[in-house]
């Protein structure tokens, strides 16, 4: 067996994340030393448009502090149906901030498949867009259902303040995310993530990657698999910055390899069929 060696990161030290307990915690870790050294350092881009770290973390700690009103805890289940964007970032990191697992709803998912996962997940809340929410429509009314764009939303209120992480009582065993199999073979089954699988898969991409503030992940995968999650921790686990494209957007061809140019992209996690063509 390996072990790793803990060593001094441009963003924090293992030993911090180590001991931080949740994956949510490692993020908050990542954005103090990333506004501590820069305040408008980038997290995001969708094409010419940016969010910075301050902004991402004050967003998702307003949406956290709500989604504790609702009553999310460790291991509470909360469904998340957005197309690729700012606020698909922003709900996932309130959840994990609240304490909650995320579990990813993709929109252009046949409709059957979306509410069998959404049912069988049994979320606190569902966060998701206006146009979206059709596809929800005759759904138990006792079910929260949170509009991301919505403007006046009474998340917006609340405190853009971190959550104090004793009063949520994460350990490394709780659920992180909930996916679901493809159902190829059956009826698709939700597969649980803990808290320790996310961190790990930080320390490791700290330790091998050279990820530091300066770099530029691509987000490639859908956010209904693994490797989204990969690519999440990958970029803001270290300061750096995620890359994302329009939902319309397909990374094949051409077309990826502009993407990658264009923004100087110096990670990026793809399958060997995307490469040869």
């Amino acid at each position: 067996m390996h072990r790793l060696k803990l060593k001094k990161t441009e963003g924090f030290t293992l030993t911090e994340l180590m001991v931080s307990m949740s994956i949510g915690m490692v993020m908050d870790i990542a954005v103090f030393k990333a506004l501590k050294k820069t305040p408008e350092a980038v997290a995001l881009f969708l094409d010419t448009d940016a969010l910075s770290y301050g902004d991402l973390n004050r967003r998702a700690n307003q949406l956290a502090h709500f989604l504790r009103e609702l009553g999310v805890r460790p291991d509470a289940r909360v469904a998340i149906c957005l197309e690729r964007g700012f606020e698909m970032i922003v709900a996932l990191l309130a959840v994990l901030k609240a304490g909650g697992a995320y579990v990813p709803l993709d929109p252009t998912y046949p409709l059957e498949r979306l509410r069998f996962m959404l049912e069988d997940s049994a979320p606190v809340a569902l966060l998701t867009q206006g146009h979206l929410r059709e596809l929800f429509a005759g759904l138990s009314e006792s079910l929260p259902v949170l509009e991301m764009a919505e403007k006046e939303a009474l998340w917006r209120d609340q405190s853009d303040s971190n959550l104090d992480p004793a009063s949520i009582a994460l350990s490394s065993h709780h659920l992180a995310y909930v996916i679901y199999t493809s159902g190829s073979t059956g009826t698709p089954k939700g597969v649980l993530v803990e808290h320790r699988g996310l961190c790990n898969l930080t320390i490791v991409h700290a330790e091998y990657l050279t990820i530091d503030a300066n770099s530029r992940v691509l987000q490639f995968a859908s956010f209904s698999f693994d490797g989204f999650a990969f690519e999440l921790v990958m970029a803001l686990g270290q300061g750096a910055s995620l890359h994302l494209s329009p939902q319309d957007q397909k990374l094949v061809g051409e077309t990826l390899t502009r993407v990658l140019t264009q923004h100087s992209i110096t990670h990026a996690i793809l399958p060997p069929a995307v490469l040869v063509l």
